[in-house]
Protein backbone atom coordinates (compact mmCIF):
# COMPACT_ATOMS: atom_id res chain seq x y z
CA UNK A 1 0.00 0.00 0.00
CA UNK A 2 1.22 3.15 -0.87
CA UNK A 3 0.83 6.44 0.29
CA UNK A 4 -1.49 8.91 -1.20
CA UNK A 5 0.55 11.72 -3.60
CA UNK A 6 0.74 15.14 -2.15
CA UNK A 7 -0.14 18.13 -4.34
CA UNK A 8 1.49 21.34 -4.02
CA UNK A 9 -1.87 22.72 -5.01
CA UNK A 10 -3.81 21.56 -2.20
CA UNK A 11 -1.04 23.72 0.15
CA UNK A 12 -2.37 26.68 -0.37
CA UNK A 13 -5.92 24.87 0.52
CA UNK A 14 -4.57 24.14 3.88
CA UNK A 15 -7.24 21.44 4.48
CA UNK A 16 -7.84 18.39 7.11
CA UNK A 17 -7.04 16.00 4.26
CA UNK A 18 -3.78 17.84 3.09
CA UNK A 19 -2.82 17.62 7.17
CA UNK A 20 -3.60 14.00 7.31
CA UNK A 21 -1.63 13.12 4.24
CA UNK A 22 1.01 14.88 5.51
CA UNK A 23 1.23 13.48 9.06
CA UNK A 24 1.05 10.08 6.87
CA UNK A 25 4.10 10.73 5.13
CA UNK A 26 6.10 12.24 7.91
CA UNK A 27 5.63 9.35 9.66
CA UNK A 28 6.55 7.22 7.22
CA UNK A 29 9.42 9.18 6.41
CA UNK A 30 10.21 8.90 10.33
CA UNK A 31 9.68 5.08 9.65
CA UNK A 32 12.34 5.17 6.69
CA UNK A 33 15.26 7.01 8.55
CA UNK A 34 15.34 4.83 11.59
CA UNK A 35 15.46 1.45 9.20
CA UNK A 36 18.11 3.23 7.51
CA UNK A 37 19.74 4.63 10.92
CA UNK A 38 19.88 0.78 12.04
CA UNK A 39 20.76 -0.73 9.05
CA UNK A 40 24.35 1.29 8.54
CA UNK A 41 24.78 0.16 12.32
CA UNK A 42 24.29 -3.45 12.10
CA UNK A 43 26.36 -2.97 8.49
CA UNK A 44 29.21 -1.43 10.71
CA UNK A 45 28.94 -4.20 13.19
CA UNK A 46 28.53 -6.96 10.30
CA UNK A 47 32.41 -5.25 9.34
CA UNK A 48 33.55 -4.91 12.46
CA UNK A 49 32.95 -8.70 12.96
CA UNK A 50 34.76 -9.78 10.54
CA UNK A 51 38.13 -7.71 11.20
Amino acid sequence: MGLPALEFSDCYLDSPLFRERLKSHELELDKTNKFIKELIKDGKALIQAFK
